[in-house]
């Protein structure tokens, strides 16, 4: 079997608890060709001695540091310091399930550029551990598509903008310049995954649970949330850099459309995750963002930030959220779905 040499990034900080089981889930892999490249981001706690103990033991694993500047720039080092074909991302206190790289890197082939794997969801606490909220959560609707894809918008759409379920195609990173926006830690994800998709031709779809995704009170998520809740607002910064990439390649003219459309899904992430006391304020940067970068208002809710008519925008975005909750129906790629007066009902598969 041919085994390609995989990098995976683990970004750390204060992790002490989850930590050894997180790079175990890596080295039991029984993979013989990986990296696992781990970045501390001045870490208080017992993470930095646990990565030098591993490290000592395991010649796999590389340790590096950051001054505590945020996850994008942990992650950029990772970026700048792997070696590997493939470049993946395992959050510090997440895992990866037995036999999972065996299983993605069967599927790997000269014409795919992206990897796409289900996960499992686990809440946590101090008395309880590996509590599994649903198994294998791609079939109730997080992966939509299987097997081999043309990675068009239709399919990136579709598709978390997560890191930590993919595996990314590294000469297209080191030769695009494909990074994560310095000073943000939200949304940052979004960056990279919507950089990375001008590049990106064909993508495999594997749905089965492979990782598992660990919900807890310290998650990395809100631990970041609370550490850098002063800049929250910079989110924006995530579109912005989308856009400055979409017009340094040129992209500008033959994206623009699609380019619309994320930056818009940017701004809705940040919206929803604003106290309603804060949304006026983030809804004014939203004006500015659109109408300096000359938006044609293609869609109905860019059209309602172009003019700055917030009522206009809050019934959109009240229409759509009510419409979904009461009907919906979906067909991607033969799953089938309704959801009615808020429940979701799976259908069937063609």
């Amino acid at each position: 079997m041919n085994y390609p040499f995989l990098s995976f990034i683990v970004p750390i900080y204060n992790t002490e608890r989850f930590l050894p089981r997180c790079l175990d889930s890596i080295l039991f892999q029984n993979y013989p060709n990986l990296e696992i490249i781990c970045v501390d981001d001045h870490s208080v706690d017992a993470s930095a001695g646990i990565l030098q103990h591993y490290a000592k033991k395991h010649p796999s694993i590389k340790v590096f540091s950051t001054c505590g500047k945020g996850v994008a720039d942990t992650r950029n080092t990772g970026l700048i310091q792997a070696t590997g074909e493939w470049i993946g991302f395992v959050d510090s206190d997440d895992f990866l399930l037995p036999n999972a790289l065996q299983e993605i890197t069967s599927y790997l082939t000269e014409d795919i550029d992206l990897m796409v794997w289900g996960y499992e969801l686990y809440f946590e606490t101090q008395s309880e551990s590996r509590v599994p909220e649903r198994a294998n959560i791609c079939k109730d609707g997080k992966l939509y598509f299987k097997g081999k894809k043309n990675f068009s918008f239709r399919t990136a759409r579709h598709t978390p903008v997560v890191l930590w379920n993919k595996l990314f195609r590294a000469d297209i990173i080191r030769e695009r310049h494909i990074a994560f926006p310095r000073d943000v830690s939200f949304g940052e994800d979004n960056a990279f995954f919507w950089k990375y998709f001008l590049y990106c031709r064909k993508a495999y779809f594997l749905p089965k649970a492979l990782y598992a995704y660990v919900q807890h009170s310290a998650s990395l998520m809100n631990r970041l949330e609370k550490r850098h809740l002063p800049k929250q607002d910079t989110h924006m910064q995530a579109a912005e850099d989308i856009y400055h990439f979409y017009q340094l390649h040129r992209a500008l003219h033959s994206h623009a459309k699609e380019l619309e459309k994320i930056c818009l899904w940017v701004f809705y992430f940040l919206w929803e995750h604003t106290p309603v006391e804060k949304k006026a304020d983030i809804f004014q940067l939203g004006v500015r963002f659109f109408r300096q970068h000359s938006f044609k208002g293609r869609n109905a809710a860019v059209k309602a930030l172009l003019k700055g008519n917030m009522g206009q925008f809050l019934k959109i975005r009240q229409k759509g959220s009510l419409l979904e909750q009461i009907f919906s129906f979906r067909n991607i790629n033969g799953y089938k779905s309704l959801t009615l007066f808020g429940v979701n009902i799976p259908l069937y598969k063609k």
